[in-house]
């Protein structure tokens, strides 16, 4: 429970502190803090791509937001009500969060449109297309709603002149392997669940293993396409290192 009031307490302070220092080493401080005090070990294979572009990831828990945030500048796709919390949700707000409405369509396509100008101006987006968190075995449908406006070329007008064609743009898969059973038990961060209790039974019960992979980028025009593309690629990552988990514990039986 001290694991769980300390880890709070960072993130309320560095919050405060973010709101009125823009100093980017507060927000690095207080996410390195908070993998400390869960004991959450990361490790990263792959660098994250340079310049505008989009990274497409699986998600499981809220320790995927803070790994994230310990490793790579970005900006992130957040839910709607986040923007409202006392303290987190004005300093999300100060680093560049983009917060969506997924209930509303006109919201997701103004989002795309934010995230579309945020590519532009050469920063990283990392988004979640699943939509939700899953158990961390397997990968769901990875949804493209969000995916930037200027991938919008295959719907353009066509009346009376030639479609116009979609601007390419850069996707980066990154596969979030959270390594044992027990690891993918403990961060599974699941439907209506609070985040507190979860966030006490993660202290009690000790800490887990992430992996981050960043996987080969690559440039697309089609984002239904460049969805599937990136779906595929985590799914065989994630396939990969539990397949490899599973026989490091046959030899060791």
């Amino acid at each position: 429970m001290l694991r769980t009031v300390f880890a709070l307490v960072v993130i309320m302070v560095c919050g405060l502190l973010r709101l009125i220092l823009p100093f980017r080493w507060i927000e690095q401080a207080g996410w390195a803090m908070v993998l400390a005090a869960f004991r959450i070990r990361v490790e990263v294979h792959g660098r994250p791509v340079q310049g505008g572009a989009m990274l497409l990831a699986n998600h499981v828990s809220w320790i995927d937001i803070v790994a994230l945030g310990r490793t790579v500048k970005a900006s992130f796709i957040a839910k709607a009500e986040v923007a409202r919390w006392p303290v987190i949700g004005a300093g999300a707000r100060r680093i560049g969060c983009i917060f969506v409405d997924r209930s509303a369509r006109i919201g997701a396509l103004a989002i795309r449109g934010q995230i579309a100008a945020r590519l532009a101006q050469g920063r990283r987006v990392v988004l979640f297309p699943e939509g939700t968190t899953g158990p961390g075995d397997r990968v769901l449908r990875f949804q493209s709603s969000l995916m930037g406006a200027q991938a919008d070329g295959e719907a353009a007008p066509s009346i009376g002149r030639i479609a116009q064609k979609a601007a390419p743009f850069v996707v980066q898969p990154v596969g979030l392997v959270y390594r044992t059973a027990r690891d993918r038990r403990l961060a599974a961060w699941l439907g209506d669940a609070l985040l507190l209790p979860h966030a006490v039974r993660l202290a009690r019960e000790g800490g887990v293993r992430l992996e981050i992979w960043f996987e080969e980028p690559f440039s697309a025009t089609d984002r239904k396409a460049a969805a599937r593309r990136a779906e595929a690629v985590i799914a065989a990552r994630l396939a990969e290192r539990i397949a490899d988990q599973d026989a490091t514990l046959k030899r060791a039986a």
